[in-house]
C-alpha cells in the first residue's frame, strides 16, 4: 500500500471488527458505522469509547477524522445481526 490509497473493511454479521494497520502505516478514518454496538480506539491494553449506541437498536454512521496506526487502532464491538464498516485513507 502507498500514501493516498483507500482502505476499507466490513465485518461479517454479528462479528467484532478490528483494524490495526501494519507497523509504520498511518490511516485517517473518514467513515465508521455500526449497529447497536460501540466504536472504540484501542491500544492493546486500554480502550476508549469513540461513539456508539450500546444496546439501542439503531445504527450509527460517523463521518469523522480519526488517525490510527499500529499502536492505537480501531475496534468495533460485535453487532447483533448486523455488520460494521470503516473507510479511510493511508497518510503515512
Amino acid at each position: 500500500m502507498a500514501i493516498g490509497d483507500i482502505v476499507n473493511g466490513v465485518s461479517a454479521v454479528s462479528t467484532a471488527l478490528q483494524f490495526q494497520p501494519a507497523i509504520g502505516v498511518s490511516i485517517c478514518l473518514t467513515s465508521v458505522s455500526n449497529y447497536n454496538s460501540w466504536i472504540r480506539i484501542n491500544d492493546g491494553t486500554n480502550s476508549a469509547l469513540c461513539a456508539g449506541l450500546g444496546t439501542l437498536t439503531v445504527g450509527t454512521n460517523m463521518n469523522t477524522k480519526i488517525m490510527i496506526d499500529n499502536s492505537v487502532y480501531l475496534y468495533i464491538d460485535s453487532s447483533s445481526g448486523q455488520s460494521s464498516h470503516y473507510t479511510g485513507i493511508q497518510i503515512a
